[in-house]
């Protein structure tokens, strides 16, 4: 079965599989699947949510609707066998990169570009290599059939990331409709990694949460940038293209010299380094910092006594093994702490700005919380180096 991997799905305004390229996907993420009764909670608190707003009806957006529509829904038995060849796939890949001390990703990426007939500038050397190997060229079949399987099961649930994004639209913070979209492509990507088809629920219920997570995390960066222009918007989001696509294919940073020559046009190496500098996150001199809130970012930026080495040192320790305690939890929980405890970008989000981000209630935030810092006081207590923590 195959839905066409090329085709329609390179013409189209946002790209999800080739984002994989600038963005290549950190395996690593992916080993906590989420607990059912989170995620079924989850879906019908946002089903219980106000109606979404309608889509603005430009030419980009009927032409992806129009585009996407041409992709057969799965039926259940259809979806399972994606899903196994998927996950068979990626152990494969597992599998070759062990045999050969290859990167897990860059074969899957490898296989991917093959799937959609794109260059991959990495992937000659490793299918060389790949060729050399018997058992690891066997493997290798594995890995592009389950990229194929991955190529048709995105395919197949792009109606559904327009349908959620919908939901974001009457609080996307300035975030376009087909800015949604692509961050919702990037979730429903993600969850084709971790989704395991020997659960009991369909792949659209859980690749729902993951697409819902993406872009409430988008609009929630989106929340921390100083608002420009929407022509700003646009010009940032090619800069950062070209500068992923010349990284990739160089090794390197690329200058603004070569990043202008790149994008044409009337870009010179003077408007990257603008265009950079303004798309750059900025903080507010007035944040509240520290466990009581009582001082702000630009009292520590005056002449206030600075903390002693020793003192810096310790805090680094304490949060890099705070960071590892939160790691254990589930991936809902995590977000939910780091945010709360300002281990994201130093800022700590209220209850309702996280269920904001989460797509919940304020009391369910609250819910979760009160749950998630149980399992990490649990998990500290076990661990006799965290203990400090306590106190």
């Amino acid at each position: 079965m195959s839905m066409g991997a090329k085709g329609t799905l390179e013409r189209l305004p946002h790209t999800p599989l080739e984002d994989l390229f600038e963005n290549p996907p950190d395996l690593g993420d992916f080993d906590a699947p989420l607990d059912l009764e989170e995620l079924e909670e989850a879906l019908a608190e946002e089903e219980a949510a106000e109606a979404p707003a309608a889509p603005p009806a430009t030419d980009a957006v009927r032409r992806y609707l129009q585009e996407i529509g041409s992709y057969p829904l799965l039926s259940l038995e259809e979806e399972v066998e994606l899903a196994r060849l998927i996950q068979r796939g990626q152990e494969a890949a597992k599998e070759i990169a062990a045999l050969l001390n290859l990167s897990e990703e860059k074969v899957g990426l490898t296989a991917l570009a093959r799937v959609l007939e794109r260059p991959y500038p990495e992937g000659e050397a490793i299918e060389k290599a790949i060729r050399a190997h018997p058992q690891a060229k066997r493997l290798y079949q594995e890995v592009r059939l389950g990229e194929r399987a991955r190529v048709d099961m995105v395919n197949a649930n792009l109606r559904l990331v327009v349908s959620v994004a919908k939901g974001f639209m009457r609080r996307s913070d300035g975030l376009e409709f087909l800015d949604l979209i692509q961050e919702g492509n990037r979730g429903l990507v993600r969850a084709t990694y971790s989704f395991d088809w020997r659960k009991r629920y369909k792949f659209s219920t859980y690749a729902t949460w993951w697409i819902r997570q993406s872009i409430g995390r988008a609009i929630a960066d989106q929340g921390r940038i100083i608002r420009l222009p929407v022509h700003f918007h646009e010009a940032y989001r090619k800069l950062r293209a070209a500068y992923a696509q010349l990284e990739m294919e160089k090794g390197r940073t690329p200058t603004p010299e070569e990043l202008a020559a790149a994008l044409g046009g009337d870009w010179t190496p003077s408007r990257v380094w603008e265009t950079q500098r303004l798309g750059q996150e900025v903080y507010s001199l007035d944040a509240k910092v520290g466990e009581e809130e009582e001082d702000t970012l630009g009292r520590f930026l005056a002449d206030e006594t600075l903390p002693s080495p020793e003192e810096v040192a310790m805090r680094r320790v304490m949060v890099e093994t705070l960071e590892r305690a939160i790691d254990a939890l589930g991936e809902r929980q995590a977000i939910l702490l780091r945010m709360r405890m300002g281990l994201l970008d130093g800022r700590e989000y209220t209850l309702e700005e996280v269920g904001r981000y989460l797509g919940v209630t304020r009391e369910r935030v609250r819910q979760l919380e009160k749950k998630a810092l149980r399992t990490l006081r649990y998990f500290i207590l076990r661990n006799k180096g965290m203990q400090e923590f306590l106190h």
